[in-house]
């Protein structure tokens, strides 16, 4: 009986495996994104500098993009920064940009980044 129940608890651990690769690894690690993304405009650093995103194929292919362009100058995402906030301003032009502020883990220090958003925002790709 003892050997029985021994079984049946190892089939019942077995079971409860899962080989199915995951996306919990997507906010350690470089996030996809297309080829044709292209960074231009300034540093990011105030509103005028932003940073404009371009050639994102869909509005997630964009957000990566942004995503990537902060793991760039500063690591991998919830291990050496986290989000702090997310804000939405207007530049001279009233252009909708985008803020992000972060929070380096290492130094406890925040930064806030400024992106133009509007070459992708909405797209679906359709």
């Amino acid at each position: 009986m003892r050997l029985f129940s021994i079984l049946i608890s190892l089939a019942i651990l077995y079971s409860c495996g899962n080989n199915k690769p995951n996306n919990y690894g997507k906010s350690w690690s470089k996030i996809e994104q297309t080829d044709s993304i292209q960074y231009l405009g300034g540093d990011g650093s105030n509103i005028k500098e932003a940073v404009i995103v371009k050639n994102a194929k869909t509005e997630i292919d964009g957000m990566n993009a942004l995503f990537n362009w902060i793991q760039e100058r500063h690591g991998l995402k919830f291990v050496e920064w986290k989000m702090k906030g997310r804000s939405e301003s207007k530049n001279e032009s009233n252009i909708p940009i985008e803020n992000y502020t972060i929070i380096d883990e290492a130094t406890n220090k925040e930064y806030t980044y400024f992106f133009n958003t509007t070459d992708f925002r909405g797209k679906t790709g359709e």
